[in-house]
């Protein structure tokens, strides 16, 4: 071979080669799934310091809701009458010995060890998922219209329609679609821009009347809150519904527009730059076009969850129910702020939780968000948690999954 015909063989080679393994991957192997891979409970770090029986009683609350809808939040993977079948048998054991299990957490743990196997949850060599939080925030607001509190909330519209699109095609299980009618066309609903402007105004659907638009934003971001009337009473506000329309950060806008730093990024910083620039406020948040309906809820009931538990703070998970059904029982190994330097320090996040809620924000396989309740210290910890934490998914002994 001559030199000029080998340059032109090794040219080749140096174009081809990559190309083939670049389709190798996409085509043979595809994008990484989530994998399953078993564990003892005593490889969970800090198994045994947990008190496991205040997870036991979350539990059991979803026990009471999903046991009623056994089709409610259950992956494609799942989806077998084995799975359904050993949820409700769980439940059963449960139900009959809360006594005991409640009474400690070494009795909890006994039961979780007893009827379940935990399996840590990886894609592909990624073994570690990011950790958000949330919470119930305090808003002031009037049950009337009043100049003083100017953002109405609204409930669920009546014009909405949901469809399934997993109805049509197996592709799409598990994705839905929102719109309303426009003649006898379906087209998207309102985005909050629209909205906002006055979409919905003269419907009757207002419910109540909020002092802040910041506040009303972030109790949308939230899902849930309460609501300090002017004479000194309480009531809660409960999530009814959304517009369909796509998430979207607006710290992540604020990052790409430069205003600040990712590491900087978290509610408090968000909140202060929007007190700070009035004038941006309403372009800045109409960037999320997602919209939230609510529903008014006596003081001190709930908040509910997707699987319509009511939530218990630093318990309850708010998972991607494409990849992890509602209702199990999930260890998390990772670390959350700290309650005297949230912004600079951590500490240890050895905790079980229960998966009983869904986000707009909250997509992918080792994606998850919890609920830390009501109050100052929930705020603080909500507002600052951005951590990675290993997922532990806690599944009964008698359903089988292959990776």
């Amino acid at each position: 071979m001559s030199r000029r015909n080998l340059y032109f063989f090794l040219l080749i080679l140096a174009v081809v080669i990559p190309v083939a393994l670049a389709l190798w991957f996409t085509i043979e192997r595809g994008p990484a799934k989530l994998a399953f891979k078993e564990k003892t409970f005593s490889s969970l770090k800090g198994w045994g310091a947990d008190d496991q029986s205040e997870a036991f009683v979350a539990f059991l609350k979803s026990c009471q809701t999903l046991t009623a809808k056994p089709a409610l939040g259950i992956p494609e993977r799942f989806q077998t009458v084995g799975y359904v079948l050993a949820f409700a048998e769980v439940c059963r054991v449960a139900d009959e010995g809360k006594g005991a299990f409640t009474a400690s957490g070494a009795a909890a743990r006994t039961f979780f060890e007893e009827y379940f196997t935990p399996y840590q949850l990886k894609v592909g060599r990624k073994k570690l998922g990011q950790l958000t939080g949330y919470y119930e925030p305090l808003l002031e607001a009037s049950l009337r219209p009043d100049p003083g509190y100017p953002v109405p909330l609204y409930l669920n519209p009546d014009d909405q329609i949901t469809i399934d699109l997993g109805k049509f095609r197996d592709s799409l299980k598990g994705t839905t679609l929102t719109g309303r009618l426009e003649g006898d066309e379906l087209v998207p609903y309102y985005s909050r821009e629209e909205i906002e402007g006055g979409a919905l105004a003269g419907q009757g659907l207002e419910f109540i009347w909020v002092k802040d638009p910041i506040n009303a934003f972030f109790l949308q971001v939230q899902g849930s809150g309460r609501a300090k009337l002017p004479d000194g009473s309480f009531i809660g506000i409960g999530y009814a519904g959304k517009n369909g329309h796509t998430y979207t950060s607006i710290g992540r806008v604020m990052v790409e527009e430069g205003i600040m730093e990712l590491e900087d990024v978290s509610l408090q910083t968000i909140r202060a730059w929007l007190e700070d620039n009035p004038d941006q406020l309403e372009r800045m948040l109409n960037q999320n076009a997602s919209y939230v309906f609510f529903r008014p809820l006596e003081d001190g009931a709930g908040p509910f969850g997707k699987s319509e538990a009511a939530l218990t703070p630093g318990r309850s998970l708010a998972i991607d129910p494409r990849f992890i059904p509602l209702g199990l029982p999930l260890w998390i190994a990772g670390e959350k702020p700290s309650l005297t330097n949230p912004a600079e320090d951590n500490e240890a996040f050895n905790q079980l939780l229960i998966a009983q809620d869904v986000g707009g924000a909250i997509k992918g396989e080792l994606r998850a968000d919890v609920f830390w309740g009501f109050g100052d210290n929930a705020e603080i910890l909500a507002g600052h948690m951005n951590h990675e934490g290993a997922f532990y998914l806690l599944i009964p002994k008698t359903v089988s999954l292959e990776n």
